[in-house]
């Protein structure tokens, strides 16, 4: 299963601190080239919620 990074914005913005919630704000609020910097930047962030999620998943099953 591929998550999206908007499935992982999703998980920052529930389960993420003060930081993490404003990360995923920031990205909301870019256009697509943006949102690709950010999400290199911060690659570990993204690819842990993105684990978050499909642990989510998995839970609710």
């Amino acid at each position: 299963m591929e998550i999206t990074t908007s499935q992982a914005v999703a998980t920052m913005q529930k389960y993420g601190g003060n930081g993490v919630q404003k990360l995923a704000a920031c990205w909301l609020a870019l256009d697509s080239e943006k949102r690709q910097r950010l999400e290199q930047a911060f690659e570990p962030e993204f690819k842990h919620y993105r684990t978050m999620y499909a642990e989510d998943v998995k839970a609710a099953a």
